[in-house]
């Protein structure tokens, strides 16, 4: 087994990592990478996504409802982008350490949107935009 520890400028505590992997700047990297990818798991399973109860025998529905999810996961997505660029992050997530998801992000801000939070924000925030005679597909990251 092998310990790592971190402790850098403006965190108030020590990260401790103990892997079977070598110690050092490249598996703290790595478990930066796998806290994110966590988070997002969270969102899909624990928190709103977990389509598996959703109790779908047949599969024609099954496809239908895998289409909404995909559907709305994309547009969280697109969201949360739209979030991060704007600059409001720090608003929902912590700015020393980034605890929620994108798809998390993506939903409270939304929720601020929905409740007049940003005027105008949600038009901005909409994947498919008219542009002239067509329609043109936006999705910042």
């Amino acid at each position: 087994m092998q310990l790592s520890a971190v402790w850098e400028e403006g965190y108030e505590q020590v990260w401790l990592l103990i892997s079977d992997r070598p110690a050092g700047r490249k598996i703290v990297k790595q478990y930066r990478w796998r806290m994110r990818v966590e988070s997002t798991f969270q969102d899909m399973k624990r928190r709103g996504g977990s389509w598996e109860s959703s109790h779908v025998r047949h599969l024609d529905r099954l496809e239908r409802l895998l289409l909404v999810l995909f559907l709305a996961f994309w547009w969280l997505m697109h969201l949360a982008a739209s979030c991060v660029h704007s600059g409001r992050r720090d608003r929902y997530d912590r700015h020393d350490r980034r605890d929620k998801g994108h798809l998390r992000l993506g939903r409270l801000y939304l929720r601020d949107i929905e409740r007049g939070g940003y005027d105008g924000a949600l038009r901005q925030c909409l994947p498919l935009r008219r542009h002239d005679q067509h329609w043109r597909f936006s999705l910042r990251f």
